[in-house]
């Protein structure tokens, strides 16, 4: 019997169970946050202001690891990005960048996405 997936179980489900394919994913994941750390960090000390760099494997929500990170060196200042979404997507997705600003001890800057 062929399997039919719901929307709502395609958004819930991981697209696949190789270990391969998730490992590969995984290290590409690992490459692009690298690059985008180092880069960014480029950016801010050519400012001459202060950096901080953290790496960290997800084993707790998003939300909760920046909360923790930033509370446990003590931030200032805390810059997320948005992808803007909206209606179903967000609501399946949620929105780090809103729970960071809710629940942040210290200020919080949400870069959107440009249209």
């Amino acid at each position: 019997m062929e399997r039919v997936l719901t929307t709502y179980q395609a958004a819930l489900e991981p697209p696949f169970v190789n270990d391969e394919g998730m490992e590969a994913l995984r290290e590409a994941a690992m490459t692009r946050a690298q690059n985008a750390v180092a880069t960014a960090e480029e950016i801010i000390a050519s400012s001459g202001l202060k950096t901080s760099e953290s790496i960290s494997v997800l084993v707790d929500s998003p939300k909760q690891i920046i909360l923790n990170e930033a509370q446990a060196w003590g931030a200032d200042l805390i810059v997320v990005g948005s992808h803007g979404r909206r209606g179903i997507s967000r609501f399946v997705l949620g929105s780090v960048s809103e729970a960071v600003a809710t629940h942040a001890a210290c200020s919080v800057e949400v870069i959107r996405k440009p249209e």
